[in-house]
């Protein structure tokens, strides 16, 4: 989970910086004197897939990093791997994968990104998955394993792993006092060719645009192809994250510190990333379930419409009524008191936050039928010139 004290400084415009991994709140909530070494994690190293150790044991399919059982498979973590592509069960490839996700996590946190990916994964066509399978089987990238799920988790780990070039990328500030598009979008400057390439300065409704239509046009390159179905399995979750598309100048509630009893602190972006996302349910699979069970098809066709712009949107306008429901200073400031939760803001968080989890999912899959359902699947093989 993300946890932290007031940051008292970051790298512009990145909303990621003050987080830390869990997978409840339990495991969120540590003590301040630990903030300060933890704030600067280290670039992750991939260790070898055989060096985890997979032990079957009695339960429901859970997964932690430490080894410590909560039942069914349980997972004896030495780093970041292809686990998950060893793994049959489809819903326990998001309960282990999210165990064995690289620190620090982002955005709806690993989990969140991985439980997007997973519903969107189970609405696809078997040709589109065929395809979304045969573009990431030719990526050799190591930041994380090479299936879908995990990879909806890369573009976070590119930027931790020193491409700050792509940190605005993941958000789009929309003042609470000043809900401005235009100007939170840099007065939406043309994307460069390949869209990887930038512009630097540009907002996620943008490159969440610029990549869906790099990654359905036919004449993108393969290796191309291959970095657009990355960041769109990852921004089109950034985008439903409600303090992704919000800001009340204490960037997207960074600097915004609740009390969680105790020492126990966490900044309100973080809250949002994390700590709500793992308490949806006790373990990710059993989260899952739930979300995929609330979609009905008369919902998915309703969340079907509108393009990136409207979801932001309307993402923002969950951020208004509930993520920036009580009072918080329109400022980054140091050295302030934790802010209490107002009675009943863990319930209207968890819902809202599950609603656009589900909404994300539903979204990610519409996104991806769209641009590789028409495509040969011919067009998507490197040639050994590529």
């Amino acid at each position: 989970m993300a946890l932290g004290i007031i940051p008292v400084g970051r790298y512009q415009h990145d909303r990621h910086r003050f987080e830390f991994p869990g997978r409840n709140r339990h495991d969120a909530l540590q003590k301040r004197d630990g903030f300060a070494a933890a704030r600067r994690p280290p670039a992750y190293r991939p260790t070898p897939a055989p060096t985890n150790t997979i032990l079957r044991t009695k339960g429901n399919g859970g997964c932690n990093r430490s080894g410590a059982s909560r039942g069914g498979l349980r997972f004896r973590d030495n780093g970041l791997t292809s686990v998950a592509m060893r793994i049959k069960s489809f819903a326990t490839i998001v309960a282990c994968s999210a165990a064995l996700l690289p620190t620090p996590s982002f955005a709806w946190g690993a989990e969140g990104h991985i439980l997007v990916a997973a519903i969107a994964r189970a609405r696809l066509s078997p040709q589109t998955i065929a395809k979304v399978d045969a573009i990431l089987a030719q990526d050799h990238d190591t930041l994380t394993p090479p299936d879908m799920l995990s990879r909806a988790t890369w573009a976070d780990a590119w930027r931790g792993a020193g491409h700050r070039e792509t940190a605005e990328w993941h958000f789009v500030d929309i003042e609470l006092d000043h809900p401005d598009l235009d100007t939170a979008c840099y007065g939406h400057p043309a994307s460069a060719v390949p869209a990887s390439a930038g512009p630097a300065k540009d907002c996620i409704i943008d490159r969440v645009a610029a990549f869906a239509a790099e990654l359905g046009a036919r004449d993108t390159t393969p290796a191309e192809r291959i970095l657009a179905l990355k960041y769109v399995l990852h921004f089109v979750g950034d985008l439903h994250q409600p303090l992704h598309v919000a800001d009340n100048h204490d960037r997207g509630g960074n600097c915004v510190t609740i009390a969680l009893g105790g020492q126990r602190t966490v900044n309100l972006h973080s809250y949002w990333d994390t700590v709500v996302v793992g308490e949806l349910g006790p373990d990710a699979r059993s989260t899952l379930i739930k979300l995929q069970a609330d979609i009905t098809p008369e919902l998915a066709a309703a969340w079907s419409a509108g393009d990136f712009s409207a979801w932001a949107h309307e993402a923002n306008a969950v951020a208004v009524k509930t993520a920036y429901s009580f009072r918080t200073p329109p400022r980054c400031e140091n050295n302030t008191a934790p802010l209490d939760l107002p009675a009943g803001y863990d319930a209207a968080a968890q819902s809202a936050a599950a609603l656009q989890l589900e909404r994300a999912g539903v979204r990610l899959a519409l996104v991806l039928e769209r641009a590789l359902g028409p495509l040969p699947a011919a067009s998507l093989t490197m040639s050994p010139a590529d």
